[in-house]
């Protein structure tokens, strides 16, 4: 299983799982979703050529839009039975990762009062002679 956290762009898309240096690869529907919390399921049946491991990728629903290369995973065994994405980042997760709110609150802080200056003035210019 895959959980994938994604706002929009892959909701009722796909995971698309491919072995490398091979003509193998698949494509599984996401088999459920929670819209209040972003979170795509992709039931993954584990065929034997992927059973050493094997590389995905979100793509949404209407086959348009896949994630980029650099976002290309590799699910191994040893990351277990249900892993964790965040669209469009390469990490895989063993639980569902926290995600920041995004907002933005502006902080404002004093400005520090104005100080007299009490530099010098410099010249430049040569004394005037008597």
């Amino acid at each position: 299983m895959i959980g994938a956290i994604t706002r929009s762009r892959f909701k009722g898309g796909a995971v698309y799982v491919w072995k490398p240096g091979s003509t193998e690869k698949e494509r599984f529907s996401e088999s459920s979703r929670e819209n209040q919390t972003n979170v795509s399921n992709f039931a993954i049946a584990v065929r034997p050529w992927m059973k050493k491991g094997f590389n995905f990728k979100l793509v949404s629903a209407d086959d348009r839009t896949w994630e980029p290369d650099t976002c290309s995973r590799v699910w191994r065994p040893a990351d277990g039975a249900k892993v964790w994405v965040i669209s469009d980042l390469v990490e895989l997760y063993d639980t569902r990762p926290v995600i920041p709110d995004k907002s933005i609150e502006p902080t404002y802080a004093p400005q520090p009062a104005k100080q007299s200056s009490t530099r010098p003035t410099w010249s430049n210019s040569p004394k005037a002679s008597s």
